[in-house]
Formats: C-alpha cells, sequence, structure tokens
C-alpha cells in the first residue's frame, strides 16, 4: 500500500458514513470513526467499553460485548442486530463484526465493527432493484471534503488491519470512476485480479449495461456529494450473479 492508498483509505475511515470500531480482545475501543462517536455519544472512546459508553443502559453494553466475543470465539463474521439509544431514541443497528487476524493469521488480535441503520438498510434493500435504480439521502450526510490530511488519524497499520480483514468489498475511485484501489474481498468475491482493473473504469471491467449502471450511480454521488445507497447485480466468482447492497460516499 502506497502513501497516495494511504490517504485514500484514511479519507475512507474519516467519511464513511457507519459507525466503524476496531476493539481489542477485551471490548475496549483502539480506534473509531467520527460516526461510531456520534452514534454512541462520545466524542473520545479510545479504550472505552460498552459499559461505559453505554452505561445508562446496562442491558445494552451486556449485549454489545457478548456479540464482540461472539466473532472472536467464532473467528468469522458475525451479523448481529443491536437496539441502541441514539439521541435518545432507540434504533435497530444491523452490525458486522469480524475477528481481525495478525499476519500469519494465526490468532485473532481485534475485533473489526461496522453498523447501519438497520429500517435504512431493509427499506432500501426492499424497495431498490437492480433494473429501475433511483438514489436516496443516506443516514449521514458528510461535509465536503476540506482537508486532504485527516487529523488525529487512524494509525496506517490499524487501517491495513482492518481494511484486510474486511468482509466487505471496498473500493475507491477518482471523480471519472477508475478504481483506485480495492480490497481483498474484491478480489475473493468477483475472481478478478485487483491488477487487472485497477485504472480501468467500470465499463472496462464490467463490458454491458452493469458496466454502465455503476457509472452512473458513481456520478451521482459526484454530482450531489452525499451517500448513496443502491442494490445492484454483481458476477460472482462462486455463486453468479449475486445482488448487493452498496453504499457509495464522497471523499
Amino acid at each position: 500500500m502506497d502513501e497516495q492508498q494511504l490517504d485514500y483509505l484514511l479519507r475512507f475511515w474519516e467519511y464513511l458514513p457507519a459507525a466503524a470500531a476496531i476493539k481489542e480482545v477485551h471490548g475496549r475501543v483502539i480506534f473509531a470513526n467520527p460516526e461510531f462517536r456520534r452514534i454512541v455519544g462520545w466524542q473520545e472512546v479510545t479504550g472505552a467499553l460498552p459499559t461505559d459508553y453505554f452505561k445508562t443502559d446496562p442491558e445494552v453494553a451486556i449485549r454489545v460485548m457478548a456479540h464482540d466475543r461472539a466473532a472472536l470465539e467464532y473467528q468469522k463474521p458475525i451479523l448481529s442486530v443491536d437496539e441502541i439509544p441514539v439521541g435518545g431514541v432507540w434504533r435497530d443497528r444491523l452490525a458486522i463484526r469480524f475477528p481481525i487476524f495478525d499476519r500469519g493469521h494465526l490468532r485473532v488480535e481485534m475485533t473489526g465493527v461496522v453498523g447501519f441503520d438497520l429500517e435504512q438498510v431493509e427499506a432500501k434493500a426492499h424497495d431498490l432493484r437492480p433494473d429501475g435504480w433511483e438514489g436516496f439521502d443516506f443516514e449521514s450526510e458528510k461535509p465536503p471534503f476540506q482537508n486532504p490530511i485527516v487529523q488525529e488519524s487512524i494509525p496506517a497499520s490499524m487501517l491495513r488491519a482492518f481494511i484486510y480483514n474486511l468482509p466487505g468489498i471496498l473500493t475507491v475511485k477518482e471523480s471519472d470512476s477508475k478504481l483506485l484501489f480495492a480490497n481483498a474481498e474484491y478480489t475473493r468475491v468477483t475472481g478478478r485480479q485487483r491488477s487487472e482493473v485497477i485504472g480501468r473504469r467500470p465499463s472496462e471491467n464490467w463490458p454491458g449495461k452493469l458496466g454502465t449502471s455503476i457509472e452512473d450511480r458513481d456520478l451521482e454521488v459526484k454530482t450531489h456529494r452525499k451517500a448513496i445507497m443502491s442494490v445492484e447485480s454483481l458476477p460472482t466468482r462462486e455463486h453468479g450473479i449475486q445482488e448487493r447492497l452498496n453504499i457509495r460516499f464522497p471523499l
């Protein structure tokens, strides 16, 4: 990962319209992105346990910690629904927890967490179809990107570990949709090597209607400078054509 790619991923962490965190094996937060801090209502959560930032709702903290432990015990991604208070309102949050292994993939060192508002995810997954796509606002609109350097950012080593173990496709694109970065999950799911697709537009990587429709959705994000969620079909190596829920957002 070169310096430019690292800068892209630092922006990804900063502007991701979903709550993301890295926790140590006992559940303490090591690093959390701005959306995670907004959701739990704490400006600084480093070193905190769920019993700290959910101290007024101990049952919530117990459930969250149980879900954190499950990803460690089973050593695989775990999908769960966490009912938590957000700004005084109870919300169901769809959370994906996954183990972060050491470089030798021998032991779990940390846990990664990514969470979304379940009501919005369900609505978008049911209302949107690959044919006849239409965009909409996602949960959190981010301000236009002002500074190419993200201050007080997650260390590169932590960010690399999070991205490498993330059980979902992550890509970063230029404004003209040329692919700048794709994570390991992209290769695993699509069967396409990163060297084959980097520097190319979706219409080059995915000929036909799929490629042009992806570029149209990318353009929607660029034009309106806000996060967009959509459902689209993607050819996968193991399961053929598969519908996947995607979130696009400006960096």
